[in-house]
């Protein structure tokens, strides 16, 4: 992987719970004093440390090449849609709801 000198790589080495949005990383980020957007790269790794999760975006591609480290995808868009739902379609956003709550119960007890 090729960055451009500018470029710094920030790795939180203390647990991050996955279930969280981009949002909360962002909010992580900010925490440490710095700014989610401003080009760097923040990696954040799960309590079994095997388990990545990036922005989605080409340059952490390689990250991911050997095998050894489980890409992990922030699914606070398609939460996002639930909620925008909830006046719409309230019967779907409820389902998703429920649907994605479920899934935090199941990694918890992975």
């Amino acid at each position: 992987m090729s960055l451009p000198p500018t470029v710094r790589v920030f790795v939180v080495v203390e647990p991050v719970d996955m279930r969280g949005s981009f949002d909360a990383l962002a909010g992580a980020v900010r925490c440490l004093g710095l700014d989610p957007v401003d080009g760097h790269l923040y990696f954040f790794l799960n309590k079994r440390r095997g388990t990545l999760t990036a922005d989605a975006e080409h340059r952490f591609n390689a990250v991911y090449t050997t095998g050894r480290v489980v890409e992990a995808g922030c699914n606070a868009h398609g939460r996002r849609k639930f909620r925008d739902a909830e006046s719409t379609q309230p019967v779907l956003a409820k389902d998703g709801g429920t649907f994605i709550a479920a899934m935090y119960v199941a990694e918890e007890e992975a």
